[in-house]
Protein backbone atom coordinates (compact mmCIF):
# COMPACT_ATOMS: atom_id res chain seq x y z
CA UNK A 1 0.00 0.00 0.00
CA UNK A 2 3.00 2.42 0.73
CA UNK A 3 4.53 1.53 -2.34
CA UNK A 4 1.30 2.38 -4.46
CA UNK A 5 1.24 5.95 -2.38
CA UNK A 6 4.06 6.53 -3.23
CA UNK A 7 3.81 5.97 -6.84
CA UNK A 8 0.66 7.92 -7.19
CA UNK A 9 2.72 11.08 -5.30
CA UNK A 10 4.94 10.73 -7.98
CA UNK A 11 2.73 11.06 -10.27
CA UNK A 12 1.11 14.44 -9.11
CA UNK A 13 4.85 15.60 -8.71
CA UNK A 14 4.57 15.29 -12.72
CA UNK A 15 1.34 17.05 -13.05
CA UNK A 16 2.42 20.00 -10.74
CA UNK A 17 5.38 20.38 -12.25
CA UNK A 18 5.22 23.36 -14.71
CA UNK A 19 8.10 23.63 -17.55
CA UNK A 20 8.37 27.07 -19.44
CA UNK A 21 9.39 26.51 -22.83
CA UNK A 22 10.72 29.36 -25.27
CA UNK A 23 11.64 29.90 -28.78
CA UNK A 24 14.56 31.41 -30.02
CA UNK A 25 13.55 35.13 -31.33
CA UNK A 26 14.89 34.83 -35.54
CA UNK A 27 14.59 38.73 -35.74
CA UNK A 28 17.23 39.41 -33.11
CA UNK A 29 20.70 40.14 -35.70
CA UNK A 30 22.87 41.70 -33.58
CA UNK A 31 24.24 38.43 -31.81
CA UNK A 32 28.05 38.95 -30.34
CA UNK A 33 30.18 37.95 -32.12
CA UNK A 34 33.09 35.28 -30.49
CA UNK A 35 32.51 35.84 -26.89
CA UNK A 36 36.13 37.65 -25.08
CA UNK A 37 38.35 35.05 -23.26
CA UNK A 38 36.12 31.91 -24.73
CA UNK A 39 36.25 29.89 -27.45
CA UNK A 40 33.09 28.39 -29.07
CA UNK A 41 32.76 25.20 -30.22
CA UNK A 42 30.43 22.38 -31.41
CA UNK A 43 31.14 18.82 -30.61
CA UNK A 44 29.60 16.49 -33.13
CA UNK A 45 31.23 12.78 -31.65
CA UNK A 46 32.49 11.94 -28.90
CA UNK A 47 36.01 11.00 -29.78
CA UNK A 48 36.13 15.34 -30.24
CA UNK A 49 34.99 15.45 -26.87
CA UNK A 50 38.96 13.79 -25.76
CA UNK A 51 40.65 17.54 -26.77
CA UNK A 52 39.13 19.54 -23.59
CA UNK A 53 39.56 19.04 -20.30
CA UNK A 54 35.81 17.96 -19.51
CA UNK A 55 35.39 17.48 -15.96
CA UNK A 56 32.11 15.12 -14.29
CA UNK A 57 30.90 13.71 -17.74
CA UNK A 58 29.01 10.82 -17.90
CA UNK A 59 30.73 8.96 -20.69
CA UNK A 60 28.12 6.98 -20.93
CA UNK A 61 24.92 9.34 -21.89
CA UNK A 62 27.47 11.13 -23.75
CA UNK A 63 27.91 8.66 -25.95
CA UNK A 64 24.50 7.98 -26.33
CA UNK A 65 23.62 11.47 -27.06
CA UNK A 66 26.03 11.43 -29.70
CA UNK A 67 25.07 7.87 -31.42
CA UNK A 68 21.16 9.57 -31.29
CA UNK A 69 22.40 12.31 -33.51
CA UNK A 70 22.42 14.86 -30.75
CA UNK A 71 25.29 18.13 -30.90
CA UNK A 72 27.26 19.68 -27.88
CA UNK A 73 28.42 22.71 -27.43
CA UNK A 74 30.39 24.52 -25.10
CA UNK A 75 32.18 27.97 -23.92
CA UNK A 76 35.69 27.28 -23.52
CA UNK A 77 38.67 29.05 -21.92
CA UNK A 78 41.98 29.23 -24.11
CA UNK A 79 43.33 26.20 -21.87
CA UNK A 80 40.53 24.01 -23.19
CA UNK A 81 38.58 24.06 -19.76
CA UNK A 82 34.95 23.67 -20.44
CA UNK A 83 33.12 26.54 -18.48
CA UNK A 84 29.30 26.65 -20.25
CA UNK A 85 27.52 23.89 -22.01
CA UNK A 86 24.40 22.19 -23.77
CA UNK A 87 22.91 19.97 -25.89
CA UNK A 88 21.47 20.08 -29.13
CA UNK A 89 19.24 17.75 -30.52
CA UNK A 90 18.13 17.60 -34.24
CA UNK A 91 16.13 14.73 -34.16
CA UNK A 92 12.06 14.33 -34.72
CA UNK A 93 11.27 13.43 -31.08
CA UNK A 94 12.60 14.58 -27.76
CA UNK A 95 12.19 13.70 -24.42
CA UNK A 96 11.50 16.34 -21.99
CA UNK A 97 12.68 13.84 -18.97
CA UNK A 98 11.64 16.60 -15.90
CA UNK A 99 8.16 15.74 -17.13
CA UNK A 100 8.21 12.37 -18.70
CA UNK A 101 7.31 14.10 -22.48
CA UNK A 102 8.46 12.79 -25.41
CA UNK A 103 7.83 15.64 -27.86
CA UNK A 104 7.54 14.85 -32.04
CA UNK A 105 9.55 17.40 -33.95
CA UNK A 106 9.25 18.84 -36.99
CA UNK A 107 12.77 18.62 -38.67
CA UNK A 108 12.58 22.36 -38.75
CA UNK A 109 13.54 22.37 -35.06
CA UNK A 110 16.58 22.34 -33.12
CA UNK A 111 15.35 21.26 -29.29
CA UNK A 112 18.21 23.01 -26.79
CA UNK A 113 18.24 21.10 -23.55
CA UNK A 114 20.88 20.10 -20.61
CA UNK A 115 22.73 23.19 -19.95
CA UNK A 116 25.21 23.86 -17.01
CA UNK A 117 27.92 26.58 -16.32
CA UNK A 118 30.89 26.40 -13.74
CA UNK A 119 30.25 27.71 -10.62
CA UNK A 120 33.35 29.21 -10.72
CA UNK A 121 32.31 30.95 -13.85
CA UNK A 122 28.77 31.87 -12.77
CA UNK A 123 27.09 35.32 -12.83
CA UNK A 124 29.52 36.43 -15.93
CA UNK A 125 26.89 36.09 -18.63
CA UNK A 126 27.98 32.73 -20.22
CA UNK A 127 24.91 31.37 -20.60
CA UNK A 128 22.94 33.37 -22.60
CA UNK A 129 26.42 34.27 -24.76
CA UNK A 130 26.50 30.16 -25.05
CA UNK A 131 22.49 30.14 -26.19
CA UNK A 132 23.28 33.05 -29.11
CA UNK A 133 26.11 31.54 -30.36
CA UNK A 134 24.39 28.14 -30.88
CA UNK A 135 21.07 29.72 -32.31
CA UNK A 136 22.87 32.30 -34.76
CA UNK A 137 24.75 29.15 -36.41
CA UNK A 138 21.67 28.51 -38.56
CA UNK A 139 17.88 29.60 -39.41
CA UNK A 140 16.26 26.50 -37.76
CA UNK A 141 13.61 27.17 -35.07
CA UNK A 142 15.05 26.68 -31.71
CA UNK A 143 12.81 25.61 -29.03
CA UNK A 144 14.53 25.47 -24.91
CA UNK A 145 12.66 24.61 -21.43
CA UNK A 146 12.85 25.12 -17.90
CA UNK A 147 11.47 23.66 -15.24
CA UNK A 148 9.03 26.88 -13.54
CA UNK A 149 11.11 26.89 -10.25
CA UNK A 150 14.56 27.85 -11.80
CA UNK A 151 14.54 31.33 -11.89
CA UNK A 152 18.69 31.60 -13.05
CA UNK A 153 18.13 29.47 -16.05
CA UNK A 154 15.04 31.39 -17.01
CA UNK A 155 16.66 34.69 -16.77
CA UNK A 156 19.09 33.95 -18.98
CA UNK A 157 16.97 32.57 -21.48
CA UNK A 158 15.64 35.71 -21.58
CA UNK A 159 18.80 37.67 -21.54
CA UNK A 160 19.61 35.22 -24.88
CA UNK A 161 16.61 36.87 -26.56
CA UNK A 162 13.95 33.61 -26.43
CA UNK A 163 10.73 34.48 -26.07
CA UNK A 164 8.30 32.87 -24.17
CA UNK A 165 6.04 30.19 -26.14
CA UNK A 166 4.06 28.49 -23.36
CA UNK A 167 3.91 26.56 -19.99
CA UNK A 168 3.06 22.92 -19.64
CA UNK A 169 2.55 21.07 -16.67
CA UNK A 170 2.46 17.08 -16.17
CA UNK A 171 2.23 14.68 -19.15
CA UNK A 172 0.84 16.86 -21.42
CA UNK A 173 2.25 15.65 -24.98
CA UNK A 174 -0.57 16.23 -26.88
CA UNK A 175 -0.64 19.84 -26.37
CA UNK A 176 3.08 20.49 -26.49
CA UNK A 177 2.87 18.78 -29.91
CA UNK A 178 -0.16 20.97 -31.15
CA UNK A 179 1.78 24.14 -29.89
CA UNK A 180 5.05 23.42 -31.74
CA UNK A 181 3.40 22.12 -35.07
CA UNK A 182 1.08 25.41 -35.03
CA UNK A 183 4.07 27.48 -34.29
CA UNK A 184 6.47 25.89 -37.05
CA UNK A 185 3.23 26.14 -39.25
CA UNK A 186 3.15 29.78 -38.45
CA UNK A 187 6.57 30.60 -38.41
CA UNK A 188 8.12 29.37 -42.00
Amino acid sequence: MLRLLQLFKGKIDYLLRGMYFYVWDTSISNCENQPHNYLFLQIENFEELDKLEAKDVDKNLFKSRFEQGHFYCCLTTSTNVIVSSGWINYATNHLVGELDLKLNLPHKIEFLYDFRTNESHRGLGLYPILLKQISKRNDKIKLIYSLSANGSSRRGIQKAKFKFLTTCFGFNAYKMNKIIANYVKNNN
